[in-house]
């Protein structure tokens, strides 16, 4: 019988495996050069968005118990003015959309950058959902102070006009070819702007044509204030998640597509 210590060094010893066989073994972890890096960036972005969403959920909730209680202390007749809480933040933060895609095809007519093409569409969108807000609640207001639904005056009109434009500005990028609408659209996006003055000069120069005339008392003007919070973070954070998408999106799609 052969000795047990001389059966034992007939065994192959695994020390002297090749070095690129150990490297292609499946119980060896290789680490890849930025993966790491790459998935801490995506674990901060995804920290970042849960603390925007609790954080607009309680900005909601904080405005919504406000407007609750100073709607219990204003008369039956004076309830249609609440409404104005959530227009006028929607319509500033319509300004601050419309100015994002300003200064975007500005900055992309002078380096070309795709960064600031896809800024400057992410802007446009979020401009139209809020004109479409400002436009929706404005008629209502109307509609309970006025007892009329649209009158064409100047705010009215030049808020309708600016909804057209933004709206226009994404219909012409979906028609343009791909080597022109970037540059079609960042030059369409700064001229678009200048509507944005006019919206805001027919408001205050003609207060008698806008809810800017209604008288805002202590609660309703914290009310109002409060309201400010919540309406700008979500504009922030559409602007900031639809462009994310956009650059996604260009990373998977087909060159000039």
């Amino acid at each position: 019988m052969p000795n047990m210590v001389e059966t034992i060094s007939t065994v192959p010893q695994s020390t002297g495996a090749s070095p690129g066989l150990l490297a292609k073994s499946p119980e060896t972890p290789t680490l890849v050069s930025g993966t790491i890096s790459g998935a801490d960036r995506s674990g901060i972005g995804n920290l970042l968005i849960t603390v925007w969403i609790i954080a607009c959920v309680l900005g909601a909730a904080g405005a919504l118990a406000i407007l609750a209680r100073h709607i219990r202390q204003v008369p039956a007749g004076q309830l249609v003015h609440e409404v104005l809480c959530l227009h006028i933040p929607m319509a500033a933060n319509t300004f601050v959309a419309g100015g994002v895609a300003f200064i975007a095809g500005i900055m992309f007519l002078l380096d070309r950058s795709s960064r600031w093409d896809d800024l400057g569409v992410a802007a446009a969108k979020v401009a139209v959902v809020l004109c479409t807000g400002v436009l929706l609640t404005g008629m209502f207001w109307t509609r309970c102070a006025r007892n009329e639904w649209w009158s064409w005056t100047p705010h009215q009109t030049f808020s309708l006009l600016l909804w057209l434009l933004y709206l226009a500005y994404l219909i012409l990028r979906a028609m343009l070819a791909p080597q022109s609408k970037a540059t079609v659209c960042a030059a369409y996006g700064v001229i678009a702007f200048l509507d944005v003055p006019l919206v805001y000069l027919s408001a205050n120069l003609m207060p008698e044509s806008s809810a800017v005339a209604v008288s805002m008392a202590g609660p309703l003007k914290l009310s109002l204030a409060v309201w400010f919070v919540p309406v700008t973070m979500i504009t922030v954070g559409l602007i900031v998640a639809r462009y994310r998408l956009s650059r996604r999106e260009r990373v998977l799609l087909p060159v000039g597509a």
